[in-house]
């Protein structure tokens, strides 16, 4: 037995509000509901959902059913939803499974849930990562039995972005209460969501960046330049450490300066009681204070003692910090003497290393060239030469080495150490002689 059809004033009387204004989309689901008055619908708890797909026709109001509905331009899925009444149901018969909405796997989508007295069943949150998205985190279960709206939509899934509410954009939970809030209960909702674009073009940004920049190519510093840079570290650690003593110094200073004043307080307070006592032995004590005389007196002999301790005290500090920084400034001045003493001694290891290689080629340009001797060898690295080398190998490797020489000679000249004898390359000392090994 088919239920009676009800009519769309009667439904829209039924929701509180009159018919002219009622949005097209809920008219919409009006006709739904008549077309679905031949099926006998059992009472159920939670709401039933249908889908609505195209976008607002003033065509759609005219007609009976949705099977006689034309497609429309709208790309945007539209998801219905009411609460089911309670309808008296035949003997035998029960209500057939309505049809679950497709979830879209990507993309905006609109759903339209109906407000119950606890709203519309889902909950909010600011997206960690974007800090501007908001998020369905969970779906409401006041207790074990409960399916809000949004649950019972079967379309809404957490990790979806809510985009519009009515149309009009949100960006807080602020804005989000405010506009569910003004709703009437049993309202029409209409929510716009999110889902899976916005994060996937995140990682899409986040990747690139992510990738760490190539390196720059290593350069190998000379030996010159790691000796500056260890003498600017040392000296930067000198510095650190002379900073700390001077801190140290203004702390004692500042304590120095309390305990001065401190010191004029109680030499203050001591003139003032020795004044009362010579007054006392007096005719009388009142009589004694109230003399000009003595109080100018006082007052002159308190100035010259808090004076005279001021100035010790001041006199002590400026000698015992003048003592503390002669010290650091010795201790700086050995150790600055001890390394060019060291500088020094690397000095002249290396121009006694220097000498004996200009020995060695001295030696080999003494040698005696031979002239028909065609066979040459290829010259190593080093400052060894072949002994079947050509002379003309010889001598170019001699005068490679004798420039290298006036190259160090002319850097050092350049460098300013004028405390160092001059390298000498026109007098070579004499060859030292090995005795054979035993």
């Amino acid at each position: 037995m088919n239920a009676p059809r009800p009519s769309a004033s009667a439904a829209a009387s039924a929701m509180g509000g009159p018919t002219g204004l009622l949005p097209t989309r809920l008219l919409r689901t009006l006709h739904t509901w008549k077309a679905s008055g031949s099926r006998v619908l059992t009472a159920a708890k939670y709401a039933d959902y249908a889908v609505v797909d195209g976008d607002d026709d003033l065509a759609m109001d005219q007609m009976e059913s949705p099977e006689l509905a034309t497609s429309t331009t709208d790309d945007l899925p539209v998801l219905a939803c009411r609460l089911a009444t309670s309808t008296t149901s035949t003997a035998g018969k029960s209500a057939p499974p309505s049809p679950e909405a497709p979830s879209p796997a990507k993309g905006v989508f609109d759903v339209l849930l109906q407000k119950d007295a606890n709203g519309l069943g889902f909950c909010l949150a600011v997206d960690d990562r974007t800090h501007e998205a908001l998020l369905v985190t969970s779906f409401r279960r006041l207790h074990a039995g409960d399916i809000g709206p949004a649950e019972a939509s079967k379309t809404i899934l957490p990790g979806d972005a809510l985009l519009a509410i009515n149309g009009e954009p949100v960006y807080s939970l602020q804005q989000v209460q405010s506009k569910v809030t003004a709703c009437d209960e049993s309202a029409f909702v209409l929510l716009r969501f999110r889902r899976g674009a916005p994060r996937d073009n995140a990682a899409a940004t986040v990747r690139p960046a992510a990738t760490a920049p190539p390196r720059p190519p290593h350069t190998t510093m000379s030996q010159r330049e790691l000796q500056m840079a260890t003498t600017l570290h040392d000296m930067a650690k000198k510095s650190e450490l002379l900073l700390s003593q001077l801190s140290d110094a203004n702390m004692k200073v500042t304590a120095q300066t309390r305990e001065i004043d401190a010191l004029r307080a109680e030499v203050l307070q001591l003139r003032l009681d020795r004044d009362m006592q010579a007054q006392s032995a007096s005719r009388g004590w009142t009589h004694g204070l109230t003399r000009p005389a003595a109080k100018a007196s006082a007052k002159h002999e308190l100035d010259v003692v808090v004076t005279e301790a001021h100035n010790e005290l001041k006199r002590s500090a400026v000698q015992h910090l003048q003592a503390e920084k002669d010290a650091i400034r010795a201790d700086a001045r050995r150790q600055m003497d001890e390394w060019k003493l060291s500088v020094l001694k690397k000095q002249a290891m290396l121009e006694e290393a220097l000498l004996f290689m200009v020995d060695h080629v001295d030696e080999w340009a003494s040698q005696p060239k031979d002239t028909s001797s065609k066979t040459t060898s290829i010259p190593t690295k080093g400052p060894s030469l072949s002994k079947h080398a050509s002379p003309i190998v010889v001598d170019a490797r001699v005068a490679q080495i004798r420039a290298i020489l006036d190259k160090y000679y002319a850097s050092r000249q350049v460098v300013g150490h004028a405390d160092l004898p001059p390298l000498s390359l026109v007098q070579s000392p004499p060859t030292p002689t090995t005795a054979p090994l035993a």
